[in-house]
């Protein structure tokens, strides 16, 4: 602002006294994100009033705002920049002192009573609720995400003063009066509090007593997966929506009109210490580590089948290896709580550690695990936990080959001690008995994978998918947020488009390949009539796309009608895929890398035309040849690790493997570095090339770790912080 201030006075008058305060701004401007959400229409946001009122119709035309059909200002700009400048008398007070003959009579030397009011008006020209905002950071004032106004609110006290002979005169004449008081104040709040009913309560002694018990135990391990809040903290902070952003870095993916900060400041390569996913990403990990912990421990001990209790402990080994698994890839090091309710004053443990505990874990419940959950269905089992100990090989070995991260000059996160030879055997073995022995295949079509109608058929590629719905603790998967073509969620199932495609990765396809259709596609618009039907459910077609590109979107995952899934109790937002956290797709490719790795380039290329040959087969397992050869030509690279990691990501886009692979191949910095931000081709999958430009200006090496969160090193000062960041508390 030009200026801002307050003034403040007092006032008396015989026994009343009166005193204020007015504070000021002047000059300061105000981004009013509330306005951009709800005027700026595109077709997936509730509308204001104000738009409701002056939207264009036939029998009302109006030049304010669009009709609903139509498309509102999608871009951030000035218009929605406003005057912030207001006057705000932010408290006034009204007392009275009672006479000093009168408050003796009483037991007191002083008696006041008044009333004060905080916040009782405001003067401003601004449109929003209140022009005193700071909604991201209180350094960074003047943006208006919908904030909630600032109270206006009335208080009524009294004040006294008294000798300690007056205390027992005053004591004797109020004893009676205030007894009586809370008496009644107890029995008023006592009814509701002694008719509550406790329909299912399990304390943490009797939790581990009973087999029933242990299971209630172990899914609370699970729900550590999509859980809505994570003891309270956080909103869908892991493979609900979350963790799909930490992991989004890379040259798949364009943010485009994020309103909200959150996901902005991890969408544009933003972030730091006190960024919320990253806070609330560590929290869950660790959470859902000690729950394992509690399990593992415990367990054990328990009078019930031994087979099923063994599967069990085995069951909580890989999930505490896999959030282990994800931490390390996340942050590097990280402290290693082994046993229940752990000292929340560890430190961060060497990376050889790290991975000796994940390589523990993973390999007992590989060695023990049966081929398929005995209990619940989609749950994780012995290939399950082979694949991600391929996984923790593969990245093993690459970032020891590729020097990962030495440019940052720091001891943290090193990779000396890695064996990459004896990684990439162990990786070729893992991944030739997944291959021969597991009973995985890759499904047709490919577009299977990412339908909720289609989960049996998922259930055959997947080794472990996110549960939603009644196998997933009724949670979801909040696909609104994520990719899919943009449209209503309302109406046709589309999302808000806030991810989109990049050019680089439509340059890896060429139209012969079918994923290319499915995963690049049109937006959905307003299209409720034109759809197709998938096992009995309808899914709306996207629109051609534009010739600008305009509506270029990602198409993996699509949504069936809304009004189906309302009425079945599932929000609109909200999705009931089971997303696919591990396919055998991906397997196959990181079995063709190992057997390169290890002295044979001709069958890991057959293995990467393996996944391609689905690409070009129909529903009926006819070939087509032509395709096949097209493609091959086409994707075909000298160096077969470039060939590689171009296969994978046409195959794996937007499933969260693009920024592992080129962090572990050491690509991140190259990749970013040449991403284009013009669009001076006019080529319409470039339409969001400008959308790039943040990540390519906010990216730099260190930015291959997360950063420690800033509130966990404040509450642990044994907590070290990856290079790069604040290394302040």
């Amino acid at each position: 602002p030009k200026h801002f201030g307050g003034m403040t006075n007092n006032f008396t008058f015989k026994n009343f006294d009166l005193s204020f305060m007015f504070q000021w701004s002047y000059g300061n401007d105000i981004i009013n994100i509330g306005r951009y959400r709800y005027e700026g229409f595109v077709g997936y946001n509730n509308v204001s009033t104000d738009y409701w009122r002056n939207r264009w119709t036939e029998e009302r035309p109006s030049n304010r705002y669009p009709s609903l059909n139509g498309e509102g200002k999608t871009e951030m700009s000035s218009y929605y920049v406003e005057d912030g400048s207001y006057l705000r008398l932010k408290n006034l007070t009204v007392g009275y002192t009672l006479p000093t003959h009168i408050s003796r009579k009483i037991g007191l030397s002083h008696l006041r009573v008044y009333v004060t009011a905080e916040n009782l008006f405001t003067c401003t020209g601004y449109s929003g609720y209140d022009p005193e905002v700071s909604f991201w950071n209180r350094l960074i004032p003047g943006l208006d995400y919908t904030n909630y106004p600032r109270a206006r609110s009335v208080f009524f006290g009294v004040s006294i003063k008294y000798k300690n002979s007056d205390i027992k005169t005053f004591y004797s004449k109020a004893q009676k009066y205030t007894t009586a008081f809370l008496l009644c104040t107890a029995m008023a709040g006592c009814t509701s509090f002694l008719d509550e009913k406790t329909y299912s309560f399990v304390s943490g002694d009797d939790l581990y007593t009973t087999a029933a018990n242990a299971e209630l135990a172990l899914t609370g391990v699970y729900d550590i997966l999509n859980a809505g809040s994570i003891q309270g903290t956080g909103n869908q902070p892991l493979w609900g929506r979350g963790m799909h952003y930490l992991m989004m870095l890379g040259d798949e993916i364009a943010p485009n009109g994020i309103s909200d900060p959150h996901h902005q400041i991890i969408a544009s390569c933003g972030y730091n210490e006190e960024a919320d996913f990253v806070s609330m990403a560590w929290f869950g990990l660790f959470v859902g580590i000690d729950r394992a912990n509690h399990i593992i421990q415990k367990v054990p001990a328990i009078d019930m089948d031994p087979k099923r209790r063994d599967e069990i402990v085995n069951e909580a080994k890989l999930l505490r290896g896999l959030y282990r698994l994800y931490q390390a890839w996340l942050w590097g090091e990280v402290p290693l709580p082994n046993t229940p309710n752990s000292s929340a004053e560890a430190p961060r443990e060497p990376l050889d550690k790290v991975y000796a505990c994940i390589e523990e874990d993973l390999d007992k419940a590989y060695k023990e695990l049966p081929d398929r959950n005995s209990n619940v269905s989609g749950r994780v089992n012995k290939w399950t936990a082979g694949s991600y100990l391929l996984k923790m090989y593969t990245y093993l070995a690459s970032c020891k080959e590729n020097r990962v991260g030495q440019e940052l000059g720091s001891p943290i996160n090193s990779f000396d001690w890695v064996d990459a030879e004896a990684c990439w055997k162990k990786a070729a073995a893992i991944a030739e008995d997944i291959y021969a022995h597991s009973g995985y295949k890759l499904i047709r079509p490919y577009h299977y994978n990412f339908l909720a109608d289609t989960k049996s058929s998922q259930k055959e590629e997947c080794m472990m998918v996110m549960q939603t719905g009644a196998g997933g603790s009724n949670e979801y998967f909040l696909f609104a947020y994520w990719a899919g073509p943009q449209g209503n969620v309302g109406t046709n199932g589309g999302g808000y488009g806030w991810i989109r495609p990049t050019g680089e990765l439509s340059d890896k396809y060429v139209t012969e390949d079918s994923r290319m259709a499915w995963n690049l596609c049109g937006s959905l618009g307003n299209n409720v009539t034109d759809y197709t039907t998938v096992n009995g459910a309808k899914y709306f077609s996207p629109v051609a796309l534009y010739a600008s590109g305009a509506n270029l979107c990602h198409g993996k995952f699509r949504q069936s009608d809304p009004a189906v899934r309302t009425s079945q109790g599932i929000p609109t937002w909200a999705s009931n895929i089971d997303f696919p956290m591990l396919r055998f797709a991906d397997i196959v490719l990181l079995y063709a890398e190992a057997l390169y790795k290890t002295g044979n380039e001709s069958l890991a290329r057959e293995l990467v035309e393996e996944v391609r040959k689905r690409a070009c087969t129909d529903t009926e397992g006819k070939l087509d040849e032509s395709a096949l050869n097209a493609m091959n030509s086409a994707y075909y690279k000298t160096d077969f690790m470039e060939e590689l990691l171009d296969e994978r990501s046409r195959e794996l886009c937007v499933e969260g493997w693009r920024r592992i692979d080129l962090i572990r191949t050491g690509k991140m910095t190259e990749v970013i570095g040449g991403i284009k931000t013009v669009n001076d081709t006019g080529n319409k999958y470039y339409y969001f090339a400008p959308q790039m430009e943040p990540i390519k200006n906010n990216y730099k090496p260190y930015k291959i770790w997360m950063p420690v969160p800033k509130r966990e090193r404040e509450v642990n000062k044994n907590l070290s912080q990856n290079p790069g960041y604040s290394q302040t508390i």
